[in-house]
């Protein structure tokens, strides 16, 4: 369907052709839509979600932060 409306519509944008397969979404039968919505029930499985991010860095010990600025402290 989505060749079909682009197709007849060559210089519409992608928003636009979207729209346009909404309405005609819209404008099916509940017998028309059906062989539809039985592929989606054999659909392939969605891949496993990603992992988790990892927690951000811990800000630096407080001994460091105490010395920072401090010529003499360089190499304690």
């Amino acid at each position: 369907m989505h060749a079909q409306v682009v197709a007849a519509n060559p210089g519409l944008k992608f928003g636009d052709i979207a729209k346009l397969l909404g309405q005609k979404w819209k404008a099916l039968s509940d017998a028309e839509k059906a062989p539809y919505k039985a592929k989606e029930t054999q659909a392939a499985p969605r891949p496993a979600p990603r992992r988790p991010r990892s927690p951000p860095p811990s800000p630096p010990a407080a001994c460091c932060m105490a010395t920072r600025g401090d010529p003499r402290a360089v190499g304690r």
